[in-house]
């Protein structure tokens, strides 16, 4: 739902889920320190003593529940999460058994990342909605944010990420290009913490100060 309304950040990326290797891997997020966010560009410090101590766990606990609430048929391979770690497991007894666990476990994993990009989004204070939609007649996974806040303008952020793992992070809505930028600092900041590995590329960032009388607020509830 791109608009012209205050400043905005589109950059192309690339989510590089961990290949799982004979149906026993661990994916582990890395130590954040205070001086790796401080480089990140993040100068909140609440925000960097809040991120340092964060318990992962019981948020990618949730974000594996709503991703297998999304996906109806994951057979008899088991997903969990421990000691911030996603954990895929299963046993096959012939090349048949083996591909479909392949397929399972990589539909789960596509998933589990824009879930836990939805957590993140949520930590950041978004209300996000979650959807597949086909473009260019490839299937996407869409994930919209508008930003809770006693604003005339609500903040927007979107990920849009495709089966080959391209995609497209965009913040939009922003009353300045600082604002735009912190904000964009912490969501890449809390994504390391997460382990979400993405990928930035290609990026264009355009806009202008908002005028007082505009108004866009609630609009991700009434095209629902």
């Amino acid at each position: 739902m791109p608009c012209d309304i205050g400043y905005k950040n589109i950059t192309t990326i690339r989510l590089e889920p961990k290949i799982v290797q004979e149906f026993k891997e661990k994916s582990k997020a890395p130590k954040i320190t205070k001086d790796l966010l401080e480089n990140m560009g993040v100068t909140d410090a609440v925000f960097l003593e809040w991120v340092s101590d964060l318990n992962i766990n019981p948020l990618l606990g949730a974000a594996l529940k709503r991703t297998l609430e999304a996906i109806s048929e994951i057979g008899k391979v088991e997903f969990l999460i421990c000691n911030g770690e996603l954990e895929i497991k299963s046993k096959y007894t012939d090349a048949r058994e083996k591909r479909k666990i392949e397929m399972i476990a990589k539909k789960v994993s596509e998933r589990f990342q824009i879930e836990v990009i939805g957590v993140i989004a949520q930590l950041l204070d978004y209300t996000i909605v979650v959807s597949e939609k086909t473009i260019g007649g490839q299937r996407a996974i869409i994930l919209e944010g508008e930003k809770n806040e006693d604003a005339n303008v609500h903040k927007y952020l979107k990920v849009s990420v495709g089966i080959t793992g391209e995609g497209v992070l965009a913040f939009e809505h922003f009353d300045s290009a600082a604002s735009l930028k912190e904000e964009r600092a912490k969501f890449l900041t809390l994504a390391k913490k997460f382990g979400v590995k993405i990928v930035l590329s290609e990026e264009h960032e355009s806009g202008q100060p908002i005028l007082q009388n505009v108004e866009h607020q609630h609009f991700l509830r009434m095209r629902s």
